[in-house]
C-alpha cells in the first residue's frame, strides 16, 4: 500500500509492506525504515 498525502502519522510519503503477519513502513524519498520490520527471508 502507498500512502503518499497520509502523512500525519510518518510525516512523509511512504509505503506499507506486509509480509504474512508482519508490517514495515518505508519512506519513500529515502528508502528509510520508519517503523515495524519485516524477516531476511
Amino acid at each position: 500500500m502507498m500512502y503518499f498525502y497520509d502523512d500525519a502519522k510518518h510525516h512523509s510519503p511512504h509505503i506499507h509492506a506486509e509480509y504474512q503477519d508482519d508490517e514495515a513502513v518505508f519512506s519513500i524519498l529515502d528508502g528509510e525504515l520508519l517503523s515495524g520490520n519485516l524477516p531476511r527471508k
